[in-house]
């Protein structure tokens, strides 16, 4: 199969319709980790506890290690590979528009709403030097444990976390204007969605 940003999409269904926020503990002592490149729609949010894995975004490959934190924007290709026997590393996706109020405010006509249309985005990695690093680690760590325990009002907790977390990472300067792909990677997928669309063609 020819890859495409299309064939490429993840259409599994995150969490419940009632909750569609999911986590994921990746953990492995003897076996590689693979995920496959893909996409989706959702905010993922990764945190390194153990090892070193290999991120492939949007073409560009990063080496994370042990306490980096990553932001996988809406949209953006992503491969996941481990590179050492002991990893762990945890990921949580959540769909960005369950996060709009019912009422506009400041904070969802300046934050929320400019982050669901992607004319702000999260940071790829959060700088371990920046004031907040170690509160979003904490923060993360505390939605992945409540979404594990799944006791009364956990769907509210997780919402809270994530709400304190971007607004730190607004306080802090580090959410971006609009992700501008380059123009090498805009080519390389309309190569590969033709492809996709025409492979079975003669040539």
């Amino acid at each position: 199969t020819v890859m495409t940003k299309e064939n490429l999409y993840e259409k599994k269904l995150h969490g419940d319709l009632l909750f569609p926020f999911q986590h994921y503990t990746m953990v492995t002592d003897s076996c590689n980790i693979f995920v496959p490149y893909h996409w989706h729609k959702e905010i993922e949010i990764i945190l390194v506890m153990e090892g070193e894995v290999e991120l492939l975004l949007d073409g560009n490959k990063q080496l994370l290690k042990k306490g980096d934190i990553i932001f996988v924007n809406s949209g953006q290709l992503h491969q996941y590979t481990s590179l050492t026997k002991r990893l762990i590393y945890y990921a949580y996706v959540f769909p960005m528009d369950f996060l709009k109020f019912e009422d506009e405010d400041i904070t969802q006509t300046t934050i929320i709403e400019p982050l669901c249309r992607q004319e702000l985005c999260f940071p790829t990695m959060l700088p371990r030097t920046s004031s907040c690093y170690e509160r979003v680690h904490q923060l993360i760590r505390s939605i992945i444990g409540s979404n594990e325990k799944q006791e009364e009002s956990f769907q509210l907790l997780t919402k809270a976390y994530l709400y304190e977390m971007i607004g730190l990472l607004s306080q802090n300067g580090l959410l971006t204007r609009q992700l501008n792909p380059s123009r090498e990677l805009t080519t390389y997928r309309k190569i590969l969605l033709y492809i996709q669309e025409h492979y079975q063609d003669r040539i």
